[in-house]
């Protein structure tokens, strides 16, 4: 969410606003349109971490803007969050393919990992607009937390799939009734480690969108996740609407009174068994990725997956807490005193449980688990009709930052 702001800040915010949008009428329509495009990429939990400036007609820049304060302990690695600034950098690139044209983006060596700037100029393409099914899926894709078709996906389906990451990734399937019970397993078990954070409820009480600022919001919500879209029934919803802000009553709920029962088994448990099939993707190198450049690489393979599978009418549900899990105990080996999901042991437990379960389902069919750089499930059904939408485009233009160069 935009942080409040009065007084002569709101002089300022508006003059910077409309200095901003300005500078977006002097970028040609193909740019316009894949900046907007950019903007529907998929993020966790909806908090669209970057933010775009125009320089000119063909050039912008992408500025990443670290999540961690508002992501809790979530993504303490930035592994998540690189991840979508690689989503986003190949949803410009298939936007301006579909509008003719070629992009170049180079990252800024000048700027940190934590908050990175690529610049990035469209050119004509030689060979024309190049308008494929993934750029006709950009605005349709979204995540599915409900029940699926349970039907297993085709061969076909899944070679078109498996294709769609490209080079240097390959696609891992659980897809038999035992591969789907142990992944809903390890899911349901993730579940429960958010739940019983204190850190985790904080983080969802920021990012859930009841309504309470607008009615539309619960379905519809243009900065959050709707509470509609959460995927629980509306008796569950009411229940955490109320018990979210009251943390030691939650605590206690969820310790004494089976507070985590019925959620993980609407969240978890059901829609786990009922999907085509949950899948891993791994890179085939002999290293796991390590830097932002593995992981932007990993986005762009992440949203030609997603935007294929949409596009084939498929939908999908990432996970995305157990990789991160995964990646906080290969760090703990070397040292101890390394972050933590959890604050206390009983959650320690639980994550090594999860670690250890998603190791075991990787192995199983062939995955290295350290070199997973994402992992969800997929089937048939119909699109969710409770979504995130996105903070309208002139919301996420900056101007350039005071003596920055300009080409």
């Amino acid at each position: 969410m935009l942080p409040a702001v009065r007084g002569a800040d709101v002089r300022e915010v508006s003059e910077t606003s409309s200095r901003a949008r300005a500078a977006l009428m002097l970028a040609s329509a193909p740019l316009r349109r894949a900046l907007h495009d950019a903007s529907f990429a998929p993020s966790p939990d909806n908090l669209q971490p970057w933010r775009f400036e125009v320089r000119d007609s063909d050039t912008f820049v992408v500025h990443g803007r670290d999540p961690r304060a508002a992501y809790g302990p979530y993504d303490l690695y930035r592994h998540a969050y690189w991840t979508s600034l690689g989503g986003l950098l190949e949803t410009i690139r298939i936007s301006a393919a579909a509008h003719g044209q070629t992009v170049v983006i180079e990252r800024d060596p000048s700027r940190s990992d934590e908050s990175p700037s690529f610049v990035g100029k469209l050119s004509p393409a030689p060979e024309g607009a190049s308008l494929t099914d993934l750029s006709r899926a950009i605005f349709w894709r979204s995540t599915q937390r409900r029940a699926m078709n349970p039907r297993r996906l085709g061969a076909a389906e899944k070679a078109a799939l498996e294709t769609s990451v490209g080079s240097g990734f390959q696609v891992r399937w659980l897809e038999s009734p035992r591969q789907r019970l142990r992944a809903a397993w390890v899911n349901y078990l993730t579940g429960k480690l958010r739940l019983t954070t204190p850190a985790a409820n904080q983080v969802h009480q920021r990012i859930v969108d009841f309504g309470n600022e607008n009615p539309l919001g619960r379905r519809l919500s243009a900065d959050r996740v709707p509470a509609g879209a959460v995927g629980v029934d509306r008796a569950t919803e009411a229940l955490m609407r109320w018990l979210l802000p009251r943390e030691r009553l939650l605590a206690v709920f969820n310790q004494y009174l089976a507070g985590t029962a019925v959620p993980g088994l609407e969240l978890d448990l059901l829609p786990g068994l009922a999907t085509g099939a949950h899948f891993l993707i791994e890179t085939t190198g002999d290293s796991p990725p390590a830097g932002i450049d593995d992981y932007l690489a990993a986005g762009a393979a992440m949203q030609r997956f997603w935007l294929k599978a949409t596009s084939m009418g498929l939908q999908l549900q990432p996970t995305y807490m157990p990789r991160a899990l995964l990646a906080y105990s290969k760090d703990r080996q070397g040292s101890p005193h390394e972050p933590r999901f959890s604050s206390d042991p009983a959650g320690w437990r639980l994550e090594r449980s999860i670690v250890n379960g998603l190791g075991n389902l990787a192995r199983d069919v062939g995955a290295e688990p350290t070199h997973i750089i994402f992992a969800g499930r997929v089937g048939r059904g119909a699109p969710p009709d409770r979504r995130s939408l996105r903070l309208p485009l002139d919301d996420l233009l900056v101007l350039p930052e005071p003596g920055e160069a300009r080409d």
